[in-house]
């Protein structure tokens, strides 16, 4: 019994003596109906799989609506930080909201700012404390419908041509896709969606973008719950900060097909010739290219893909895209000048 004691307590030492410290710093601004929301609660956890979750830091939002924290753990393996905020926005009387959102593990040791936090958004974790009242459910299926809108921002600016669905979950069933678009130049979209349900319906938005990514070619997927009281009216989510990574939300690689590339000459000229499913298309101009396109409805999309490094920092080089425009499939495209100075919708830069 001495012996198993004495390897017990060897093996707690070695276990803490694996242990490193490990930190990450969080900061945002909460904003509901896009106002900035102060003295709302904030927490900084480590979620332990065994033990209970441990809280790092706390602090209540200032009167901008910002607020920062630091937090450090002595962890075996990677800590698993996420920010728990406690608010009031959009909630019943007498009722907190209550939603967390992860840390990406790239920003442990360092800082993750999170931007613009809209607490508008229901989060597929959020819980709602209060009474529960008894509800009454109709045996048969009636129509149901809930117009959802919003505005996706990604690094404080607004984000054009991410896809939007809205889905209503079936628990046994596939989800039902009610509706889906694209955003518009300003980062906008609108979607309405009805569904004949026996009870409730339960939908939810699906954004698919490029939003801080972890690798070229990736695109992240999260999702976004509908508030039960929205149905049967419009869900205003503002602003849909994308630099926040949302609970579940997934990344997947969902490369478009490469047509052709090519370097541009010493005078910056390039000609590019590119074809798919008997659809042709030719481009002539003056700069770096990748043509790229995308398939969708029988139709597609090709758009010029620039990657170069005028105006970017050291060892760093910009990613821009630009459409080309569908009158010119099967022709030429001839784009002359393109001022790399100029910084175009959706652009990133990649760092070496």
């Amino acid at each position: 019994m001495k012996t198993l004691v004495i390897c017990i307590v060897v093996a707690f030492c070695a276990l803490y003596a694996s242990a490193t410290l490990q930190n990450v710093t969080v900061k945002g601004v909460a904003v509901c109906q896009k106002r900035r929301m102060a003295n709302q609660l904030v927490q900084l956890w480590d979620r332990d799989t065994l033990d209970p979750n441990d809280l790092l830091a706390e602090v209540h939002t200032n009167k901008e609506g910002e607020f920062e924290l630091y937090g450090e753990e002595n962890e075996v393996g990677s800590i698993e930080p996420f920010i728990r905020i406690h608010h009031n926005c959009n909630a019943k009387p007498g009722c907190t909201r209550v939603g967390d959102y992860e840390v990406p593990k790239s920003r442990i040791g360092g800082l993750y700012d999170m931007t613009y936090v809209t607490l508008d958004i229901s989060m597929r974790s959020l819980v709602l404390l209060a009474v529960l009242a008894a509800c009454y459910f109709s045996v048969s299926a009636k129509m149901q419908n809930v117009t959802v809108k919003g505005i996706t921002v990604c690094n404080k600016k607004r984000l054009a041509n991410v896809h939007v669905e809205l889905f209503d979950k079936d628990t046994l069933d596939p989800n039902d896709l009610l509706a889906e678009t694209h955003t518009n130049a300003e980062g906008e979209f609108e979607l309405f969606g009805q569904e004949d349900e026996v009870g409730s319906i339960e939908p939810f938005i699906r954004l698919h973008h490029n939003c801080q990514v972890s690798k070229p070619g990736c695109m992240r997927i999260g999702d976004y719950v509908v508030p039960q009281d929205k149905i049967g009216g419009l869900y205003d989510m503002t602003y849909v900060t994308l630099d926040i990574v949302v609970a579940g939300e997934k990344e997947k690689f969902d490369p478009h097909d490469l047509l052709n590339e090519t370097h541009t000459n010493l005078q910056g000229e390039f000609r590019l010739y590119g074809e798919q499913d008997e659809v042709s298309t030719e481009l002539a101009f003056h700069i770096l290219p990748l043509l790229i396109r995308l398939i969708q409805l029988g139709t597609i999309e090709p758009f010029i893909r620039l990657t170069h490094n005028c105006k970017a920092k050291p060892g760093c080089v910009r990613v821009g895209d630009y459409v080309v425009p569908t009158d010119k499939l099967g022709g030429v495209y001839d784009m002359t000048y393109v001022p790399l100075d100029i910084v175009v919708s959706g652009e990133g830069e990649q760092c070496v």
